[in-house]
C-alpha cells in the first residue's frame, strides 16, 4: 500500500439548506519521500483536500490510510497525535502567536508532543539556524518580514521530525524573492531530509520545483499535468 492513500474522497458543506459538494470521489497515491504539487484554481478545493489529508477535517465518505492504518477509524485524540507526531503544516497565512517568539512559536509543537522545554528549545534554535533565522530567534512575529514569518512557520513545521509535510499556498502572501527563498527551503527539505512533501498551489510557476505534478478540477485529480 501506498505511504498515503485517499479513496473515493467526497466532501461537502451546508449552505443556505442546500449542500455544496467540494470533492467528489477523488483517489490519491503517494510514495514516500515523493514531493507532489497539486495545482488547481481559487475555490477548487486545494486546501480541502489538505485538511483531509492532514487529519484537520473529516471527509463526508471514502478512506484516508497512512503507512497502512486507515485515519478516520480513529478518535479525536489519536487524530490529535497523529496531527502532532507525523504531520507539519505551513499555511499561506502564518498563524504564529503575536505574544511569543520566533523560538517559542517553533517550540511549541515540541512541548505540546511532551518534550521537555529543554530538548524543544535545542530543536527549535537547530532548525531556527538551518533556515538562516538564529539571529531573529528572540524577535516576535511584528518584528520580523513576512517571509521571516512564513520560514519561521516552516521551521514550526519541522520541529518534530515529521514524515510528511503538508505545504498550502506557502508562497501566496509573499514577495517575489521571499516566495523564491521559501521554495527552495521546502525543496531542500524534501531533499536533505528523506520527507514527504505535498503542497497546493494556484501559482503555475510553483509546480516545476516537485517530483510529481496533479490538477485538481471537478472535485477529482487529473494527472500528469
Amino acid at each position: 500500500m501506498p505511504f498515503l492513500l485517499a479513496r473515493g474522497i467526497h466532501k461537502g458543506y451546508q449552505d443556505n439548506g442546500q449542500h455544496l459538494p467540494v470533492l467528489r470521489g477523488l483517489d490519491l497515491a503517494v510514495e514516500r519521500g515523493e514531493f507532489l504539487t497539486i495545482f488547481g484554481a481559487s475555490g477548487s478545493g486545494k486546501s480541502t483536500l489538505l485538511h483531509l489529508l492532514g487529519a484537520l477535517d473529516r471527509p463526508t465518505a471514502g478512506e484516508v490510510h497512512y503507512d497502512g492504518k486507515e485515519l478516520y477509524r480513529q478518535n479525536d485524540a489519536a487524530l490529535a497525535r497523529f496531527r502532532n507526531r507525523q504531520v507539519g503544516f505551513v499555511f499561506q497565512f502564518y498563524h504564529l502567536l503575536p505574544e511569543l517568539t520566533a523560538l517559542e512559536n517553533v517550540m511549541l509543537p515540541a512541548l505540546i508532543g511532551g518534550r521537555s522545554r529543554r530538548e524543544a528549545a535545542t530543536s527549535a534554535r537547530e532548525i531556527l539556524s538551518d533556515i538562516g533565522l538564529a539571529n531573529r530567534a528572540t524577535h516576535r512575529p511584528r518584528e520580523l518580514s513576512g517571509g521571516e514569518q512564513q520560514r519561521v512557520a516552516l521551521a514550526r513545521a519541522l520541529v518534530q521530525r515529521p514524515p510528511l509535510l503538508l505545504a498550502d499556498e506557502p508562497t501566496g502572501n509573499l514577495d517575489e524573492a521571499s516566495g523564491r527563498l521559501v521554495m527552495e527551503l521546502l525543496t531542500e527539505c524534501w531533499r536533505t531530509r528523506g520527507m514527504t512533501v505535498i503542497m497546493v498551489t494556484h501559482n503555475p510557476d510553483l509546480i516545476r520545483a516537485a517530483s510529481r505534478r496533479s490538477e485538481l478540477k471537478g472535485g477529482v485529480l487529473h494527472e500528469p499535468m
